[in-house]
């Protein structure tokens, strides 16, 4: 009895935390398409401590470049919400 138990728990709890991850991300997956970096006039530049981020959005997507301040390319992410740039 305590062994399925705790069977049981561990399969629910495991149950519960997969969708949790899924949502964690809101969406945003990996992307090299270098395009939308090329659009430079309509993204905008945010700077933090450490890395430089370029975001853009095309039609109904968000594109997110991050680099580091010595200019090299770390990642990129895209969503397909569109989201309003300050």
């Amino acid at each position: 009895m305590k062994k399925t138990f705790i069977t049981l728990t561990i399969v629910l709890g495991f149950l519960l935390f997969v969708p949790a991850l899924t949502f964690a991300s809101w969406g945003w997956e990996p992307t090299d398409n270098p395009v939308p970096y090329y659009y430079q006039a309509w993204g905008k530049w945010y700077n933090n401590e450490d890395f430089r981020v370029f975001m853009v959005q095309i039609e109904e997507s968000t594109y997110k470049y991050v680099f580091d301040y010595n200019g090299t390319f770390i990642g990129g992410w895209m969503t397909y919400m569109p989201m309003r740039l300050p």
